[in-house]
């Protein structure tokens, strides 16, 4: 995903892990992100440049699942969130950290997530978010979810970040 680095929130140190805000968007849409980042240097995220950074989501809670939009908005009547929606929890006071409230769309489910590195029974799941694409994974000694493409997940997702070889 193409987002610009903005600034360190907590430099990186020897290997490269950090805190990085950044902005991403679609269009017209930009929002602030904060990115964990992985072997990323100070040098590697001049600002105010665009970089190219694979983000990878990891669940810090067990998704809240909905049927499809209409049972989003049933369930959240009461105050207005958009079902396609980005809360930078993280970046909102101290201390920092790379938290973010995602609403979005399942695309794909990943039926061996074995062979991405994960156990066999973490769930591998992909979303679409104001026109971002995000790679997921919910750890199965969570609990238990079940997903299919359509659903709407809300959750909130530990963001993590490294450069791909191009940037």
């Amino acid at each position: 995903m193409i987002v610009r680095p903005e600034a360190w929130i907590i430099e990186p140190d020897a290997e490269g892990d950090g805190l990085l805000k950044a902005w991403a968007g679609h269009g017209s849409t930009e929002f602030p992100l904060p990115i964990e980042t992985h072997g990323v240097f100070i040098e590697n995220a001049a600002f105010p440049c665009e970089k190219d950074f694979e983000l990878f989501l990891e669940c810090v809670k067990t998704p809240d699942v909905y049927r499809d939009e209409e049972a989003f908005r049933a369930a959240h009547k009461h105050f207005s969130m958009a079902s396609e929606s980005v809360i930078p929890i993280g970046l909102l006071s101290p201390p920092y950290d790379a938290r973010v409230l995602l609403n979005g769309v399942v695309t794909e489910i990943y039926d061996a997530p074995v062979e991405y590195g994960f156990g066999e029974k973490d769930t591998l799941f992909s979303f679409s978010c104001l026109g971002n694409e995000y790679d997921a994974v919910y750890y199965a000694d969570a609990g238990k979810i079940t997903l299919k493409e359509g659903n709407i997940v809300s959750c909130v997702y530990r963001l993590h970040g490294v450069l791909r070889e191009s940037s």
